[in-house]
């Protein structure tokens, strides 16, 4: 019998990975894997309708800090690395374990196997990079302790795997890369296009993205207006070189609280967590400094090509609709309340 599309991106994520004995356990969805002395999950969470359409949803997961407390000082240490740290993967509390992991997850059909299977080993490899250089400082600014654990009948495992300077690949490829214009020009002129309005310039591609109406005046409503999608070429990441950075600026009334925003960022992660969006999990939320309210990801110069550009903007454009909808959805709860 075949495999479905998830499981098909599963077991490519585990070629790549190549966990070896003693450090792989499967579990009913997938594996876990120790690099080091915490885990690395990657499990198809289940197959969802939506659209018309199944996806298999396809997680992977990297445990770094547990016994974390929700507070506004710890949302905004969450949203500041983040912020800073742009990737293919969120740091993200999971409110009910009390548990911060670096999570990456793709909504996967039959036609995309192959490219949320890149990116998601991708991720994975990067998650292991971010989870050394900054597991340590991380606990400490949380308030709670390394997410050490063991493979079944092992000990906490002390030497880690060479996977871990994987990101290093990454970095020799963006240290040479030339830049997508090509491909950010062909995006913008694409038709239809996912966007009010577009242009280029020199340091890529920008956009106002439509968010869903709603029936309240200008400027008060929660998602009213428009999002900003900027596609850039010319900011490299500080440790993986060039690349695309691809950040999504939600209208400021869509958390018109300003002293809520890191509380909201953290809610956004949770609720892509557990709703579809429309958009692969590949960034995270942030309030960033300038930007306010903001999406980021950033993808390596390995992983840019011709249909990269064009895809990111429509799954821009979906994660619009569905952030200002959600977050709509949480302006009326907190009023009945």
């Amino acid at each position: 019998m075949s495999l479905d599309p998830g499981r098909r991106v599963l077991e490519r994520v585990r070629e790549a990975l190549d966990p070896a004995p003693p450090w792989v356990a499967e579990t009913p969805g997938g594996f876990t894997w120790w690099p080091h002395a915490c885990a690395q999950h990657v499990a198809v969470a289940g197959e969802v309708r939506a659209a018309g359409e199944s996806f298999w949803r396809v997680v992977v997961r990297h445990d770094l800090v547990r016994d974390v407390a929700g507070s506004a000082a710890r949302f905004a240490a969450l949203s500041d690395w983040n912020a800073r740290h742009p990737g293919l993967s969120a740091l993200r509390w999971d409110g009910d374990s009390g548990l911060v992991s670096l999570v990456a997850s793709a909504d996967v059909r039959e036609p995309g196997v192959a490219a949320a299977s890149r990116r998601l080993a991708s991720a994975a490899l990067l998650q292991l990079g971010d989870a050394r250089r900054d597991g340590a400082d991380l606990a400490a600014v949380l308030g709670g302790v390394r997410a050490h654990s063991a493979a079944p009948g092992n000990a906490v495992r002390s030497d880690p795997d060479a996977l871990c300077d994987g990101w290093q690949r990454f970095a020799d490829a963006g240290a040479s890369a030339a830049a997508p214009i090509a491909a950010l020009e062909r995006a913008a002129a694409m038709s239809p296009p996912p966007w009010l309005r577009v242009r280029m310039d020199a340091g890529g591609l920008h956009a106002e993205l439509p968010c869903a109406p709603v029936d309240a005046a200008p400027a008060t409503a929660p998602g009213h207006g428009v999002a900003t999608l900027h596609l850039l070429h010319a900011q490299p990441h500080p440790v993986l070189g060039a690349g695309l950075l691809c950040a999504l600026r939600l209208p400021t009334d869509a958390e018109p609280v300003e002293g809520r925003r890191f509380s909201t960022a953290a809610l956004l992660e949770e609720g892509e967590a557990r709703e579809w969006t429309g958009a692969d999990a590949l960034g995270a939320w942030c309030v960033h400094p300038a930007a306010g309210l903001s999406h980021v990801a950033f993808h390596p110069a390995l992983l840019v090509d011709e249909e990269l550009p064009s895809e990111l903007a429509w799954g821009a454009a979906a994660r619009a609709r569905w952030a200002t909808a959600f977050l709509r959805r949480v302006a009326t709860l907190r009023t009945a309340g």
